[in-house]
């Protein structure tokens, strides 16, 4: 078998030597191209088509579809239903002007994002990145951030789920039940693993029609929210006002906290570039759909909040901080109508569910191909071109962290938001950084490569950092906590900062356990055309 594999400057594998059979075992540092399904010695099952060096199926997912994954994976719906009375009750009536400003850092790491995506499409996205580009040490620190987000926002999104569901049906008593909500969060979480398991074309097809609903839903919301309040005057209406879309007359404090729950909004976008080794022109698609995401995410959120603080004000958002949308939509719509809002957070956050469950599968994939995971993670299905034993795993923490919550203190729910957005800030912040490094001996070349891989990387990263650092402070403080906290720390900050350093110590064990992918040394990149190491390796 031939290690001679090259990147091109479409960053395809090409064949240098002898042909390699799919299926074969591929050691670590060799390479296998992208073979045809259904060819001799090719992968059996499924329509047909190449397979990336990993298994996954290559070619068969499109522009339209990866912005879909990408916004459908933040879940608008769910993010404004769980986060909004959050917001207004730190930033009062800047809600508008925090997710604006929030997208800023986030469109300039999307950049970073769409740099690396152009030449390594590696569907571990930012593991694999940081690796390169700070050394395999803090890639898998990075690496471990990633996955434990997931971890954290799964039994979250999945009690969301779980509750609106409840109230389409009208089972409103369940909805206030700690066991029928676990029960409901469990079965969508088994039910979400199973669609990705079963491939990443009906994942797609899943996420087309949950993205048309929720949209729908949110454009009526936005709609009806802008408008009545001129013409009903319902109690507490502000109206709309230029001085909620600017962030004058706020503390610093106020704009850090503001800045991590829009953190949160957004988390999830990225998603786009996991699918980066199953998409139809995997060295321009996957960034350009990361950049896109952010973009229709900003316009979905700035207009579904205004509207909906207008409505009732601010205090309202926060006296139903844990089922905004609806608690505005049954007034501004009334019954049945606000049943459309019903629907569009359970899709939102169903489809929040799929996107991260598939951006999880990846990752861990991607971190066992590299050995520096179990190699089980990096098996995938002959059928389906999924990483079957990943997305069973995964689901089974998540399911098993859901239960323990609700045994625990079911408060925990509402302070998972925050935690989740301090490892989702700490994550892109780092991905920023290592974009600079990685692309530094290229900066300079152009004012191109010195804006997109280095000036606003550097810039979104830094913004990140200071949001972190100053909300991490802030939630040392048990009040600051829905849940309270121990020891006379926050549960968010034990929840956000202590996931984030359980890292450096998980690190040191897999470290232990697998010496040769932490041999590597850091890189910085060749040049367009010139072989990356390491880019397609496979599990043995």
């Amino acid at each position: 078998m031939s290690s001679g594999i090259r990147a091109t400057p479409g960053g395809e594998a090409v064949q240098a030597g002898e042909a390699v059979q799919a299926g074969e075992a591929v050691q670590a540092g060799e390479a296998a191209p992208a073979v045809k399904a259904g060819e001799a010695g090719g992968p059996r099952g499924g329509r047909g088509g190449e397979v990336s060096a990993k298994g996954l199926a290559a070619g068969r997912v499109g522009l339209p579809a990866t912005i879909t994954m990408g916004v459908g994976a933040a879940g608008p719906a769910y993010s404004l239903a769980a986060s909004l009375g959050i917001m207004a009750a730190v930033v009062g009536l800047k809600a508008p002007a925090m997710l604006i400003i929030s997208f800023i850092p986030m469109l300039m790491v999307s950049t970073a994002f769409f740099s690396f995506a152009r030449v390594d499409p590696d569907c571990g996205q930012a593991f694999s990145w940081a690796t390169r580009g700070l050394g395999p040490h803090m890639g898998w620190i990075l690496g471990y951030w990633g996955i434990a987000m997931v971890l954290v926002i799964g039994p979250s999104i999945a009690n969301v789920v779980a509750t609106y569901f409840y109230l389409l049906i009208g089972f409103e008593s369940a909805a206030a039940s700690t066991f029928w909500l676990t029960l409901g969060s469990v079965v969508l979480l088994v039910v979400v693993g199973a669609l990705v398991a079963a491939g990443v074309e009906l994942s797609v097809r899943t996420q087309y029609v949950l993205m048309a609903l929720q949209v729908g839903s949110l454009i009526v919301f936005a709609a009806v929210t802008l408008i009545r309040p001129y013409l009903s005057h319902p109690a507490g209406r502000v109206g709309l006002s230029l001085d909620m879309f600017l962030p004058t007359h706020m503390s610093w404090s106020q704009i850090a906290d503001g800045m991590l729950i829009g953190v949160f909004f957004y988390t999830g976008w990225d998603v786009a570039t996991s699918l980066g080794e199953e998409s139809k022109d995997s060295r321009r698609l996957p960034g350009k759909a990361a950049v896109l995401s952010t973009v229709v995410l900003v316009l979905i959120f700035t207009l579904s909040a205004a509207g909906a603080q207008s409505y009732h004000g601010s205090q309202f958002l926060v006296d139903n901080t844990g089922d905004v949308l609806s608690a505005v939509a049954g007034d501004a719509l009334g019954s049945p109508w606000d049943k459309i809002v019903q629907l569009a957070v359970f899709t939102a956050t169903t489809a929040a569910a799929l996107g991260m469950i598939v951006f999880a599968s990846r990752w861990t994939l991607s971190m066992a191909s590299h050995r520096a995971f179990p190699a089980i993670f990096g098996r995938v299905a002959a059928r389906y071109r999924t990483p079957f034993w990943a997305i069973v795993i995964l689901v089974a923490v998540a399911v098993v962290i859901r239960i323990v919550m609700a045994l625990v203190n079911d408060d925990l729910v509402y302070d998972l938001v925050p935690s989740i957005a301090l490892l989702s800030t700490i994550e892109y912040a780092f991905a920023g950084f290592a974009c600079v490094v990685y692309f530094r001996k290229w900066l300079g070349r152009s004012l191109r490569n010195f804006l997109l891989m280095g000036l606003l990387p550097a810039l979104g990263g830094a913004v990140l950092m200071f949001v972190y650092i100053r909300s991490a402070i802030d939630y040392r403080d048990p009040a600051n906590s829905y849940s309270g906290g121990w020891l006379g720390v926050g549960a968010t900050f034990w929840l956000g900062v202590g996931a984030t350093a359980l890292g450096a110590v998980l690190m040191l064990v897999a470290w232990a356990l697998k010496p040769d992918f932490f041999r590597r040394k850091p890189e910085s990149w060749p040049g367009e055309g010139q072989p990356i190491p390491y880019q397609d390796e496979t599990v043995v």
